[in-house]
């Protein structure tokens, strides 16, 4: 049995077996001691395990596709759920995870939810919208931290977050922490504490994102022109020439020089919608535009930044 099915026995056999106790006990506490029957009791179990076991099944594949459901593999596991052995393959399931403990540490979270590092690393790229070549630079970082035996011991999703984090940096479409930890099963922090595992172990070169490589994402996601991505491009490239982007992030430098720029291309967007759709602070781009300003003297911008 590889690791993927012994994770199908628990995202089955759990939840099938709570299910159907709880039909059970429902059955007892209705029926005993007047009309009850062992053979009613044995139904009630079956039905409800049935039930259950084609929900969870049409679940994952209106979620996965039915093509990386319908397998013999997991239909099988189904199979068993529904005919009632969804507690042999539960115990079966949990102790086959935790004979791999250090491969899925972290599993305490849902253990239903566990899944190898490629599933994990397959699953961040569909989620964050990156593309193949992300894909194939995260699974040949995967290896690479296999070759250096990082892997054993850490936890699968914090290493497979951070993979995927530097490998969009190195594609040229970066996400930031906090966008990937939105869709990862591991805190903010515990995708950094992992990137830094990983920084001081390798001697795979670790950079951040620069502020223009926020750009072309921003643009699209505020819906705005070529030509304002051309001048808040050369706003920041003024800036790469003085100390202002020293110590600041990248996406809130990027984020204030598109703001600005919408504004002197007359695509005009306020710092709330910036705030909601980019995931930065209207605080902090209102500081970093009044920064930009300053430092580049831009003679043209919204009236509220002269305060």
């Amino acid at each position: 049995m590889n690791d993927e099915e012994k994770l199908l026995c628990l995202k089955y056999s759990v939840p099938v077996f709570l299910v159907s106790l709880a039909a059970s006990i429902s059955f007892l506490t209705l029926s005993y001691p007047l009309n009850f029957s062992w053979i009613n009791l044995s139904l009630t179990y079956l039905i409800a395990s049935i039930s259950s076991a084609i929900a969870i099944f049409g679940y994952r594949a209106a979620k996965k596709g039915v093509k990386n459901t319908a397998k013999t593999e997991e239909l099988s596991i189904v199979g068993l759920s529904a005919g009632g052995m969804s507690l042999p393959l539960a115990l079966i399931g949990v102790l086959l995870a935790f004979s791999k403990r250090g491969e899925y540490e972290g599993a305490e979270k849902w253990l239903p939810n566990i899944e190898t590092p490629e599933q994990e690393i397959q699953r961040l790229i569909s989620e964050l919208n990156l593309s193949e070549a992300t894909l194939e630079g995260s699974m040949n970082l995967l290896e690479r931290l296999n070759d250096y035996n990082l892997l054993s011991g850490r936890p699968a999703s914090e290493m497979s977050a951070a993979i995927v984090y530097i490998a969009s940096k190195e594609e040229n479409e970066p996400r930031t922490l906090e966008e990937i930890s939105t869709v990862a099963r591991a805190s903010r922090k515990q995708i950094g504490r992992a990137y830094r595992f990983i920084g001081r172990n390798t001697d795979i070169e670790i950079f951040p994102p620069a502020p223009e490589d926020h750009l072309e994402r921003f643009v699209e996601k505020m819906d705005l022109s070529q030509d304002t991505e051309d001048r808040a491009r050369k706003i920041v490239e003024e800036a790469s020439k003085t100390n202002i982007i020293s110590g600041k992030s990248p996406k809130s430098i990027a984020a204030s020089a598109l703001y600005l720029a919408s504004y002197l291309e007359n695509e005009k967007r306020t710092m709330n919608d910036m705030s909601r759709t980019l995931g930065i602070t209207t605080i902090t781009i209102r500081n970093r535009s009044k920064d930009l300003i300053e430092t580049l003297d831009i003679e043209e911008y919204p009236e509220h930044l002269e305060n």
